[in-house]
């Protein structure tokens, strides 16, 4: 086949923008790592992690249909597109879906993602789930402050917002205990083990954050 120059050019251009972003993304690759205490670790998800990441999920497949909206934990079961989805967010929009590394094992997801007012990084919304039978050890409390930490120094958020439902005891009581206030009820916003509940939106800003005895 022969090309016109046109096309090559065309053809340049597509490929110059590809090793750009090839580039790029290795130029990141595990750029965000953030150290949380002596055991614990922060990683991006990345395609090595897929094998991992697919057993953890496989293993608390039940637990966490209890805990997560339908949407979440059914996108989790494809581990390749949802860490394949998790880097380009990264790449291209600085979003976070941080792998919890507890004693050399993944043992969780601690993520960070835009909230309503996105455009100016106004507030981001965090999430988190932790293996079942690691619960108890700090593991989530330590990762989300580090996030939290990272998400009003470094990227400059002015507030950060929780989002759990109503009856999830555990999540609550870790957003009351780090000081978030309870902004509001939402009445039947997600869908859980096939019943549909409410939500309850907590918000941390940044100066009331700074101003705690950790920070």
């Amino acid at each position: 086949m022969i090309l016109s120059r046109e096309e090559k050019l065309l053809w340049g251009e597509l490929l110059w923008k590809l090793k750009k972003i090839y580039e790029a993304r290795e130029s990141l690759r595990r750029h965000f790592m953030l150290v949380v205490g002596d055991e614990i670790v922060l990683l991006e998800l990345e395609p090595q992690d897929i094998d991992a990441f697919a057993a953890l999920v496989e293993d608390e497949k039940e637990y966490l249909k209890q805990w997560l909206d339908e949407y979440t934990w059914k996108s989790m079961l494809d581990a390749r597109n949802y860490i394949d989805a998790s880097e380009l967010y990264f790449l291209f929009r600085g979003l976070i879906d941080a792998g919890i590394w507890y004693r050399g094992q993944l043992v969780g997801v601690v993520a960070l993602h835009e909230g309503l007012m996105a455009r100016r990084r106004h507030n981001m919304t965090l999430g988190y789930w932790v293996r079942e039978r690691c619960q108890g050890k700090g593991i989530v409390t330590q990762s989300v402050k580090a996030l939290i930490d990272f998400a009003f120094e470094e990227i400059g958020t002015r507030d950060v917002i929780i989002h759990t439902w109503t009856e999830n005891k555990r999540s609550r009581a870790l957003a009351e205990r780090l000081g978030f206030r309870q902004e509001r009820i939402l009445p039947r916003a997600s869908r859980i083990n096939g019943r549909v509940v409410d939500e309850v939106e907590y918000i941390m800003m940044r100066e009331v954050w700074r101003a705690k005895e950790w920070a």
